[in-house]
């Protein structure tokens, strides 16, 4: 026998099924903002900054908000804290200079992203004006130095800075639980020491830092991107930002909101 549903309580049910369906929905928006603050404060916490008084060369207050920012990333090639054997592997040499050095402008209107890799014996006018030296010699005088001479030669502004070392980028690598990479043929490289065969490798923070020595920064950047931005990542991003976050050193200005778009764009 049908039942016979009256208009007041079929309205009563959709009155309900609203409701219910709104609190749910603001639990979730909640949570969700939540998380993110979790996120910020976390970086805020665990990225160190350089002040701005010692990055004066840096142009990114000068800029417009719809306008294409430029940020140096540099990476350092000291030994510190290398294991013995990652350490035997790419030799003991004394001292730090930049053995990466890129710029990369990033578009968020249309969130676009270009890489240029400066190779890092290109020679640069001294500073002191006695002739000319390494541009990655420049990095011993400190982040300044180094942006001031990059943007010298490129005559273009640099907004942020970004800087890793070998020990930072083996561990960054571990923690996102290693990188994929396509491989159509197998590599060696007996100066950097990387050995890995034909196909899809998953390469650990080791075999990633002998890639990258091997001159293909650009190929790595992207895949690490590709790699933070899955969805396992995404559930652990509070706590692999922690983890990763002593592994960078930035400009003071460069903020969580630029990060976020870097990695998702």
């Amino acid at each position: 026998m049908a039942v016979e549903t009256s208009p007041i309580a079929v309205r009563t049910w959709l009155k309900r099924s609203l409701v219910v369906t709104l609190v749910i929905a603001n639990v979730v928006v909640i949570a969700a903002l939540y998380w993110v603050w979790q996120i910020r404060e976390t970086v805020d916490e665990s990225i160190p900054t350089i002040p701005a008084e010692e990055l004066t060369a840096l142009v990114g207050d000068q800029k417009k908000d719809d306008e294409p920012l430029v940020i140096l990333l540099v990476g350092s090639d000291t030994r510190e804290g290398l294991t013995d054997d990652i350490e035997g592997e790419f030799g003991d040499f004394p001292g730090e200079r930049a053995d990466v050095i890129m710029m990369l402008r990033f578009d968020r209107e249309n969130g676009v992203m270009q890489l240029v890799s400066l190779p890092r014996d290109l020679k640069v006018p001294k500073s002191d004006g006695t002739g000319f030296e390494k541009i990655n010699a420049t990095y011993a005088r400190g982040a300044n130095a180094i942006v001031e001479a990059v943007g010298d030669l490129s005559g273009i502004g640099i907004d942020h800075y970004i800087e890793i070392d070998f020990v930072s980028f083996v561990s960054i690598v571990d923690a996102l639980g290693g990188v994929e990479l396509y491989f159509p043929l197998p590599a060696r490289d007996l100066k950097s020491g990387l050995s890995v065969g034909v196909g899809n490798q998953k390469l650990n923070g080791a075999q990633a830092l002998a890639f990258a020595r091997s001159r293909s920064y650009q190929q790595l950047i992207f895949a690490i991107l590709n790699q933070v931005s899955k969805p396992d990542n995404l559930l652990g991003m509070q706590g692999l930002i922690a983890e990763l976050g002593s592994d960078l050193t930035t400009d003071s200005a460069l903020d969580f909101d630029l990060l976020v778009d870097l990695a998702w764009t």
